[in-house]
């Protein structure tokens, strides 16, 4: 990326800086006139023009103002934009609303996608934390009826799944609560294929050897799982967008969302790389991504694997605000889950 002189440099963010806040493009005039660059229109114009040769904003259509490419965004948040952080108040209301959840990474990973869209006014997605293997933490069975048992398990992530199993006869409701805990002391801390391997005796095997299966087939499905699963948030956030009023651009991003497989190269190259992953447009390894900014970072646990959490919107975007919401609410979900494995 070429040098740009200290002139060029003010009026670049300052075209961005409006076009952001106005979404309407950016004309020599109101350079003058909204801010304070101590040069004349035709100067501005002649510095624009130049911007617009090297590739930095361009000319829609007819209107006389410009707009920031991609690449003018890049330089913009690399080189010229302010850094910010959440007021205080923001802060706390975040950390309360994330709060309010115990002991359900699940459920975590929900409100987070949604305190995110709500606070940076675009999309938010984040994805359950990956682990080498899921470990179970808890396991607890409760009778729901004379022959039926919901089995609980809960997994070092924080994850909860629930299952009915069949008892095949009436269980009295002391002896459920003995082999709940048999089984929890047996299966605590292990991966489902060394759940798996474990083999039973006595009276009550048959029944023991139906939860393991639970048990395994649970945790199986959510090795498997990966970075698919990912939760959204905010579809509604894009609404109030202006880049979405359009029927079709807002058809593009329902159908983009509803596929994962999208997401893929984007999220796997968060997953790997520390701090904010910031991907501008043309930037985005997908075609399908390409009108839009998504910005990623990851959410851990040390010596553990971890999750990633990401905001997707156009390219106008409030990228101060949408950085500093993206690194609190990550740093927050990742304290949280922190708490959880000590």
């Amino acid at each position: 990326m070429e040098e740009l002189s200290a002139r060029q440099q003010t009026i670049l963010k300052v075209i961005v800086s409006e076009y952001i806040a106005s979404a309407r493009p950016v004309g020599s005039d109101t350079v003058v006139e909204k801010y304070d660059v101590k040069v004349s229109p035709a100067t501005v114009r002649n510095v624009m023009a130049a911007l617009e040769m090297t590739g930095y904003i361009y000319h829609p259509h007819t209107s006389a103002g410009r707009v920031p490419s991609d690449r003018g965004y890049r330089f913009f948040v690399d080189r010229l934009m302010d850094a910010t952080e959440l007021r205080p108040e923001e802060q706390r209301t975040i950390s309360q609303q994330l709060q309010q959840v115990e002991l359900a990474l699940d459920e975590w990973v929900q409100l987070a996608a949604s305190v995110l869209a709500h606070t940076t006014a675009s999309a938010a997605l984040v994805t359950m934390p990956l682990t080498r293997q899921a470990r179970l933490r808890h396991l607890d069975l409760f009778a729901i009826r004379e022959k039926l048992a919901m089995v609980v398990v809960v997994l070092q992530e924080g994850i909860i799944r629930k299952h009915i199993v069949d008892l095949g006869e009436p269980i009295a409701e002391e002896d459920l609560e003995r082999i709940a805990h048999r089984l929890h002391e047996t299966f605590r801390g292990l991966t489902a294929e060394e759940i798996a391997a474990k083999t039973f005796e006595g009276p009550t095997a048959a029944l023991e050897v139906r939860i393991q299966q639970v048990v395994v087939t649970v945790m199986r499905a959510l090795d498997e799982q990966g970075l698919k699963n990912i939760w959204y948030d905010g579809v509604t956030q894009l609404l109030n967008q202006p880049e979405f009023t359009n029927v079709e651009r807002l058809r593009d991003i329902l159908e983009l969302l509803e596929r994962p497989e999208a997401f893929a190269g984007a999220l796997g190259g968060a997953y790997s790389r520390e701090g904010i992953n910031l991907l501008i447009g043309e930037e985005n390894p997908a075609e399908s991504l390409r009108s839009y900014a998504l910005i990623l970072t990851r959410y851990t646990v040390p010596g553990e694997a971890g999750g990633v959490i990401g905001i997707i919107g156009p390219t106008r975007m409030r990228y101060d605000r949408a950085i500093s919401s993206l690194r609190y609410v990550a740093d927050t979900l990742g304290s949280l889950w922190r708490e959880l494995h000590d």
